[in-house]
């Protein structure tokens, strides 16, 4: 097996216990060391706490292993020149013949292989000539899954309530009991490879800096303008084992999203801490009595509750759904699933800075089969999964049902998908070769109330968050369930000219629109396409992919919405710059950039066609607007050299 190790600028060094001899033949003491050092891999593991999975194909601490270093006075030790042995507290749990240990010049490979359920201490032993030194791994491992193959195990977190997914290898978790967000790897076990702190940048009152109580997150979603951003919610309800309210457990917020794996870079951009209160109001004038649901010393997860647990837009693209897990309603026989709708959310939240109140919509109730919302998801083929559950702990009865997003419309079960023994909480949807899987869905689970280690200690509790997990599984079934209408939305480079290209499977299409966003704006309108189920391509000459990112807008007969994965472009590097004024335009407009040398502007409009060419020198040239319609237009500059620079500008009336 070959192992491709990269190490980080900085390392993770642990006190250790070392014994230092002198060397007969120095007449100084030297001194032989083992630190453990963080390795950059697709897995990741932090010693000296690491936990393992018994049987699991891609537990990181068996199939990885643990790197350590191996030095004598700062200088690395050749492999022949030392000797390391390892030995198990407990050998129930981790036998020695489980321990293997690979040597190479300067460092180590111990790689684990669990046999039993609970804690051991691995002390790693390292001799050179006299002198000797000693590290230990503090290890915990948990039992096998009854699927081993399509369950993963995900440490340094337990209480997974929302997901996000990043990518076909990424995906976004945060946790209801910890103010933070986490990347995970999607198809293998481990820590995260990123992890986000968000506590102290949302007004929180309760705690103190660094340490506020939890705001109980529970539901995500991402922006449908906005390419980036993404929304999150609290469960808005009582809290502890009193079922008070607590000031944190009020927030909606938004943050910015880029990048993936350990690459993703955040930025929160605003929050509202006000939806408690209003989504009360709107529950009394609805007849649902919400101030007696959400009163303190409520239980937020009783049949009558006040709990949300899932987040969606609607297929307006301009409605925000908020789910509740709890109450059913009616009040007069709790039988439905709520939902909540936001008519003007993006508006209404203004990056961040609420304006005014938000206007709702009228209820959506949902029959689950007496279960409430852990979850609801819009896919990216238009449709809707909803994840179900009991609004207590116990017993599980999840579900999985498919839904048009139409009110009018009953959910569907989809029996295929078995989460029964699940306290599945969230989902996102399985891509596969750039298109969503017809019949997979990853599902999460809550697990901080499992306990791992038959220590009587629940995941949530432990001390030690590496110890702490949760699960994944990606279920899949022989019949395609989710209905796709995008076979592929991918680029093509044909000789030296670059294409976006799709095909469409769907008959129930009306019109394809190519659009596209840039430095986060909103998506907007290249092009629409009538003639749907062949392949299409668009030459992307015309429109510049310098920046940023491309999606198809799928409008179906019934009337529902459905958005292709977004294809991204980085900024190229130009030496160019290029400013446009007035920018929206009306009589005129200035094109300025930072160049004296002979140059072409060249303005698209939105479905690509040229309507302005022009050669000039000089640092500006005064365009007068003769274009025949009003909208956005993407004007370009090319130097002699064909060094290109774009911007999007508005011609108004």
């Amino acid at each position: 097996m070959n192992w491709k190790f990269t190490i980080l600028k900085c390392f993770f060094f642990l006190s250790l216990a070392i014994s230092n001899k002198a060397n007969a033949h120095h007449s100084s003491p030297t001194s032989v060391t083992i630190d453990f050092s963080i390795a950059v891999s697709q897995y990741f593991i932090n010693p000296p706490f690491i936990s393992g999975v018994i049987n699991d194909p891609t537990d990181p601490a068996a199939t990885i292993g643990v790197r350590l270093d191996i030095k004598e006075n700062g200088i690395a030790i050749v492999a022949t020149d030392y000797t390391i042995t390892a030995t198990s507290s407990s050998t129930n749990v981790v036998t020695v013949a489980n321990i293997s240990i690979t040597k190479y010049n300067g460092y180590a490979i111990a790689q684990i292989v669990p046999t039993g359920v609970g804690y051991s201490d691995i002390k790693l032993a390292l001799t050179k000539g006299s002198s000797t030194a000693t590290a230990t791994i503090k290890y915990a491992a948990s039992a096998p899954a009854t699927t081993p193959f399509i369950t993963r195990f995900h440490s340094g977190s337990s209480d997974a309530s929302a997901a996000i997914s990043l990518d076909s290898n990424y995906m976004l978790i945060g946790d209801d009991e910890i103010n933070s967000l986490f990347v995970y790897d999607r198809k293998n076990s481990g820590l995260p490879v990123k992890t986000y702190d968000y506590q102290n940048l949302l007004g929180l009152t309760d705690g103190i800096t660094g340490n506020y109580l939890e705001i109980d997150l529970e539901a995500g979603v991402k922006s449908i303008n906005y390419p980036n951003r993404i929304y999150w919610i609290s469960s808005l309800g009582t809290s502890g084992s009193s079922n008070i309210i607590k000031p944190n457990i009020n927030r909606l917020f938004a943050t910015d999203i880029t990048g993936t794996g350990s690459n993703t870079t955040f930025a929160t951009i605003g929050y509202d801490d006000n939806i408690r209160s209003q989504l009360v109001t709107w529950g009394d004038t609805k007849g649902y009595n919400f101030t007696a649901s959400a009163a303190s010393g409520h239980d937020a997860k009783a049949i009558d509750g006040f709990n949300i647990e899932g987040m969606c837009f609607g297929p307006d693209n301009t409605s925000l759904f908020i789910a509740f897990r709890t109450p059913l309603v009616t009040i007069t026989a709790r039988t439905k699933a709520l939902i909540a709708p936001i008519l003007n959310f993006e508006t209404w939240f203004n990056n961040g800075s609420p304006v005014g109140n938000p206007t709702f919509g009228s209820p959506i109730e949902l029959d689950l089969g007496g279960r409430g919302f852990r979850d609801i998801i819009r896919l990216s083929n238009g449709g809707y999964i909803i994840i179900a559950g009991n609004y207590k702990a116990n017993p599980l009865n999840g579900a999985v049902y498919k839904w048009t997003g139409f009110a009018s419309d009953v959910p569907v079960l989809i029996p295929n998908f078995n989460i029964n023994n699940l306290n599945a909480e969230t989902v996102v949807e399985v891509v596969e070769n750039g298109v969503m899987a017809k019949n997979k869905l990853q599902i999460i689970s809550d697990n901080g109330s499992s306990e791992y280690y038959n220590d009587g200690i629940q995941a949530k509790d432990l001390n030690q968050n590496n110890f702490k997990k949760f699960r994944s599984d990606i279920f899949s079934t022989t019949n395609n369930v989710l209905p796709v209408s995008i076979e592929y939305f991918k680029t093509n480079k044909i000789g030296a000219t670059n294409y976006l290209q799709w095909k469409i499977n769907g008959i129930d299409i009306e019109k394809i629109e190519l659009e596209k966003a840039e430095n986060n704006n909103p998506f907007y309108t290249l092009n629409s396409y009538f003639n749907n189920n062949k392949e299409t391509q668009c030459n992307l000459a015309k429109i510049i992919p310098s920046f940023e990112c491309y999606r198809l807008k799928l409008f179906h007969k019934n009337g529902s919405i459905e958005y292709s994965q977004i294809i991204r472009f980085k900024a190229t590097t130009s030496k160019l710059n290029l400013t446009v004024y007035p920018n929206p335009a009306t009589n005129f407009f200035w094109v300025n950039t930072n160049s004296e040398a002979v140059k072409t502007v060249i303005i698209y409009n939105t479905i690509g066609e040229i309507v302005y060419r022009e050669r000039f020198s000089g640092y500006s040239i005064k365009i007068k607007n003769n274009f025949k319609s009003v909208g956005y237009y993407n004007i370009q500059v090319v130097s002699k050299d064909e060094e290109a620079v774009e911007k999007l500008f508005i011609v108004r009336p």
